[in-house]
């Protein structure tokens, strides 16, 4: 949620079912149904998604228009270009460009119900400068910061683009997959296993409370996908990168 009754989601599939899906209920129901959005039946397929190799649709969904824009194409530089990796910090949409460029648009209330509507984005140089990011992701319990991630670095910035600081996973880390946040820590999925931060959820900020351990477990090891935190107690589910399966799985 990022916003009253106001949604973003990735969906793993082809535009017009992405379209259709954001048309019908769950997505169209009332604000007091809204949960069905989070059931877990929902959440359990979301990193099953990630390795499906279908093209992904970043779509802002509000209930009470009971409208839906499609945000995975903007326009930059006059151009029709695609964006993936998309947060929304406030009222501001954030995304990568293929070649690791990050660049923000500011969202206004006229473009939810103009499906096929391109938001107006701009180099957010400030952030570009860090390197090549690979990964954006919403800070929880704040309106004004973002992480964005450059091989084992993961740096909270500002909307202005203002590296406030950064923290360094080992060296043997040479991508970061998914940050996922609990309220007392984070967990980083990489090509290289999975490290957990501990964390503190402050107005406006989270604030980092340990090193970057790496979770040593037997079944824990390799490359992975992505990973998510519940938040009592505490566990891990995560999807392992899909060139790493069996063949057998690999064509199933």
């Amino acid at each position: 949620m990022i916003g009253n009754n106001l949604f973003i989601f990735t969906a793993s599939a082809r535009k017009k079912k992405c379209a259709r899906f954001a048309e019908t209920p769950p997505c169209t129901a009332s604000s007091e149904d809204s949960a069905a959005l989070s059931a877990k039946e929902v959440r359990s397929r979301w990193y099953l998604d990630t390795t499906s190799g279908l093209e992904k649709w970043d779509c802002i969904l509000s209930l009470d228009k009971k409208a839906y824009n499609l945000v995975s194409y903007v326009n930059f530089e006059k151009k029709k270009t695609h964006i993936e990796e998309v947060i929304v910090v406030r009222d501001a949409l954030l995304g990568l460009m293929g070649d690791g460029k990050t660049v923000m648009g500011q969202l206004t209330p006229d473009i939810l119900g103009k499906k096929e509507a391109m938001l107006d984005v701009a180099l957010m140089e400030g952030v570009n400068t860090l390197g090549k990011i690979a990964l954006l992701v919403a800070v929880p319990n704040s309106e004004t910061s973002f992480l964005a991630c450059v091989k084992n670095l993961i740096y909270p910035c500002n909307l202005d683009g203002r590296m406030i600081r950064f923290e360094m996973l080992e060296d043997r880390v040479k991508r970061i997959q998914s940050v996922d946040f609990n309220h007392t820590s984070s967990l980083a999925a990489t090509n290289d296993g999975l490290f957990e931060i501990e964390a503190e959820e402050l107005p406006n900020m989270v604030r980092v409370a340990s090193l970057p351990r790496q979770i040593s477990h037997s079944d824990l090891k390799g490359g992975f996908r992505a990973g998510t935190m519940s938040r009592i107690p505490s566990f891990w589910a995560c999807i392992p990168p899909r060139e790493s399966w069996p063949k057998r799985m690999a064509k199933g």
